[in-house]
């Protein structure tokens, strides 16, 4: 409304009495400028695949206001670049938009040179504030913004947003208003203050198949095989994803087939996009956490501990440091593996992984890896030391590191048996062949322990060929003893892996290569391995010469009694296996007599020749006498050594229970059998045993 005052004066010629006011006001109305309420969503991704647990953690937070409306909120929802952190939140606003009738406010930070300042001027232009009305300086900018948002409920949303300091004038201080901040990093500084943080990780396999399929068009979803290979060449990032999406919505004549075969035969364009966004990710990183990082990401492991990556780090000193901003950038993440030892565990995400192989082109980064190689090598070797003392009474590494006992140091060979195994394969890769050897030496005894009979195969044939390859070594003359032994030990893991036919060509070059050397020890380790696979193959007879000249060497070169028992328990099982159960039972009670002898007690060994003698007493129809035998065997293991030889033990004693009538009990022991063939990673055996037998009772 615009007033007005009029001077009014009398003009002209007046005749009789005038009456006339001095001045008149007039009024005039005008419409009134109403600001629209501000709707500035960017518009919504159109095609999605299920992302409803992270959308779910989002709507969480409106249920966290109690009437559904939000308490002043922030939500930051985090990730590597291209993750869809975005297209996430613009789904989820515009899903939610109703809950929000004072409107909707947006802000890219990606934008350059954009300031909190600039933003909060656009905003409250957009609330209906003049430009005349802005306050000059940044606090009362904010002192404004904080007053004009107190009785309003508002959904803002800050994409590409970098640190903390960039939007904390922005966040609205009253209740009624919520914030959803997209960021590559987890803005730490916001979570302190209660904010909710929502990770993003890469699709999964189907869900990748899923978004291309939906770009290809119904016409072309058959094709799941190109699709799935497609989908494998991004690795779940979902921006390479929607570029190569993209391609088949733009040319719909276009096979798919047609086009996995161009990314087939060139370095595909969705892989560029997604090492462009570690390279993004990983900008401006502090030179030595670069260098750290690198380092990680070359590594073939599972996950590792704090300490670990204190050895990779050229600056031990900063490594926590340098961890702490690798995690901020979503560049590692915390495992959920639980190792019980109270260390807190990294992994890199497997999309990063997928960025290329090992730099080792990269000096500093081999630095850091020989390093991790050596540490592993010697912490192994200490640990080996624990589980079996005075195997390594030669090795200089004696007492650099110490574990709390057999039993816990088995358990963290179970646990770490994986990283074990790979280290050791990084180690030839980096031609590191004598801590590849000394790694397979150390390996050995927890592996074969802990049933890891598939890992005692590779780890066994890495060492063989590594010394191999060693030649003249400082420590030479061991290390060529260790070639024989390793393809031995290669040949054991055969056997137990159900492949005999395999197994006798591998021991038979362990026999050459210990002929060849005139090495005793591996001579008779390797004809003990051979009768094992002619008596694994059906053909016991075969295996009593091999033994009958095991013996004589081991004779001829002083072996321990336990080892000569331990032939003697193969001729036991090969005697049995051709029918002669007299000779068998004979050939048993000298091998257990022969392990007792021996001035360090061997109780796995004598417990192993009593679990013979038990299966020979059982077909001889003595059940009494195998029991007593066998029960003998299993007060000999304490704590176990081999759960695998564990579970055989308990379905030998389940097949005498039977025999003697003691049906509950043969059930027990059968299923302490297959739980025990489960855990020792033969779940096949603890199927065959359970499908035998029948369901178990039930127990309280």
């Amino acid at each position: 409304m615009v007033s007005m005052e009029v001077g009014n004066a009398v003009g002209g010629r007046v005749v009789g009495p005038v009456v006339q006011a001095g001045a008149i006001t007039v009024h005039e109305l005008l419409p009134v400028f109403v600001p629209p309420v501000p709707r500035q969503l960017p518009r919504r991704p159109a095609l999605w695949v299920d992302r409803e647990r992270e959308l779910g953690c989002l709507t969480a937070v409106l249920a966290a206001g109690g009437d559904g409306e939000g308490s002043g909120e922030v939500v930051v929802v985090s990730g590597l670049p291209g993750m869809g952190k975005t297209a996430l939140t613009l789904r989820w606003a515009h899903r939610h938009a109703e809950l929000f009738p004072d409107g909707h406010l947006h802000a890219d930070f990606t934008e350059q040179g954009l300031t909190a300042a600039v933003v909060l001027r656009r905003w409250l232009r957009a609330l209906g504030v003049a430009e005349a009305g802005l306050p000059p300086t940044d606090v009362e900018l904010a002192g404004l913004w904080r007053s004009m948002t107190s009785s309003r409920r508002l959904l803002l949303v800050l994409d590409g947003v970098t640190d903390t300091a960039q939007v904390r004038d922005l966040l609205p201080a009253a209740p009624g208003c919520l914030t959803v901040i997209t960021s590559c990093r987890r803005l730490p500084g916001l979570a302190i203050n209660g904010a909710r943080m929502v990770w993003l990780l890469a699709l999964t396999d189907e869900d990748a198949i899923d978004l291309l399929a939906a770009y290809a068009g119904p016409e072309r979803a058959g094709a799941v095989h190109e699709l799935r290979e497609l989908a494998a060449a991004c690795h779940g990032h979902p921006l390479a994803l929607s570029l190569l999406g993209g391609q088949l919505a733009a040319h719909p004549e276009l096979p798919v087939g047609l086009l996995a075969a161009r990314y087939r035969d060139r370095d595909p364009e969705p892989a560029q996009t997604w090492t462009a966004a570690v390279t993004l990710a990983e900008d401006d990183l502090p030179a030595a956490t670069r260098q750290l990082w690198r380092t990680l990401r070359a590594l073939p492991v599972p996950d590792i501990g704090r300490d670990t990556i204190r050895v990779l780090a050229a600056d031990p000193a900063g490594a926590d440091a340098a961890l702490t901003e690798l995690v901020d950038r979503n560049l590692l993440a915390q495992t959920t593996r639980d190792h019980g030892d109270g260390d807190v565990r990294f992994h890199v995400p497997a999309i990063l992984r997928a960025t290329g192989g090992p730099p080792y082109d990269d000096v500093e980064v081999i630095a850091a890896l020989q390093r991790l190689v050596e540490y592993v090598a010697i912490l192994a070797t200490a640990a080996s030391e624990a589980v079996e003392p005075g195997k390594h009474a030669v090795s200089p590494l004696r007492g650099l590191y110490r574990f709390a006992g057999r039993a816990a140091t088995r358990e963290w060979f179970d646990r770490e048996h994986a990283c074990l195994l790979a280290v050791q394969r990084l180690a030839v890769d980096l031609d590191l062949d004598d801590l590849a050897w000394m790694l397979g030496e150390a390996l050995w005894v927890p592996l074969r322990s802990g049933g890891h009979v598939a890992d005692v195969l590779l780890s066994q044939r890495i060492a063989a060929e590594a010394v191999g390859r060693l030649g003249v070594h400082a420590d030479g003359r061991r290390a060529q003893r260790y070639e024989s032994t390793a393809w031995s030990r290669h040949g054991w893991a055969l056997l137990r892996l159900g492949r005999p036919d395999e197994a006798a060509p591998v021991c038979l070059r362990a026999m050459g290569l210990a002929d060849e050397r005139g090495d005793d020890v591996a001579l008779a380790t390797a004809l003990s391995t051979l009768a094992q696979a002619h008596i694994a193959a059906a053909d016991p007879a075969a295996a009593l010469p091999v033994l009958d000249r095991a013996i004589t060497v081991d004779r001829r070169r002083g072996a321990p009694w336990w080892v000569i028992g331990l032939r003697w328990r193969h001729r036991a099982e090969a005697r049995h296996a051709l029918g002669d159960l007299v000779g068998a039972r004979t050939a048993a009670r000298i091998a257990v007599h022969l392990t007792l002898l021996n001035p360090v007690p061997r109780p796995v060994e004598t417990a192993r020749a009593l679990t013979v003698l038990a299966a020979i007493l059982l077909d001889l129809g003595d059940p009494d006498g195998a029991r007593a035998e066998a029960t003998r065997a299993l007060g000999l293991l304490d704590p176990p050594t081999d759960r695998l030889y564990l579970a055989e033990l308990h379905e030998l004693i389940g097949r005498v229970e039977t025999a003697a009538g003691a049906h509950d009990d043969a059930a027990r022991h059968r299923a302490l059998a297959a739980g025990l063939f489960e855990h020792a990673g033969h779940p096949q055996r603890a199927s065959g045993l359970r499908a035998q037998h029948g369901p178990e009772p039930d127990r309280q």
